[in-house]
């Protein structure tokens, strides 16, 4: 089991890395929808992939990725519909103008 842990550790690693610092160097709101719904989720998918090929499958290295992925997934899908509801009010403002 120790050795185990050991090995998905660099992969544990990156995945912190992409959910923690990534986000503090965002500096701008086309910078975040690009890297919230593209880059992050992206990583985290090469890096599930490269766990799976080398070590096989595990489930605490699948879990700990569903959850970051599903956290990440969510986020997203708030923060589009959100920006979806703005451009429609924004459309409906110049309409009336």
């Amino acid at each position: 089991m120790k050795t185990k842990l050991l090995a998905m550790m660099p992969y544990v690693i990156v995945l912190m890395i992409n959910f923690y610092a990534l986000p503090l160097l965002i500096t701008n709101t086309g910078l975040a929808m690009l890297a919230m719904l593209a880059v992050m989720p992206l990583i985290t998918f090469i890096c599930a992939v490269i766990y799976g090929a080398r070590q096989g499958f595990g489930l605490l290295f699948a879990l700990v990725c569903g959850v970051y992925l599903r956290r990440q997934f969510s986020y997203s899908i708030i923060r589009l519909r959100g920006f979806i509801l703005w451009l429609i009010r924004s459309s409906q403002l110049l309409a009336t103008a």
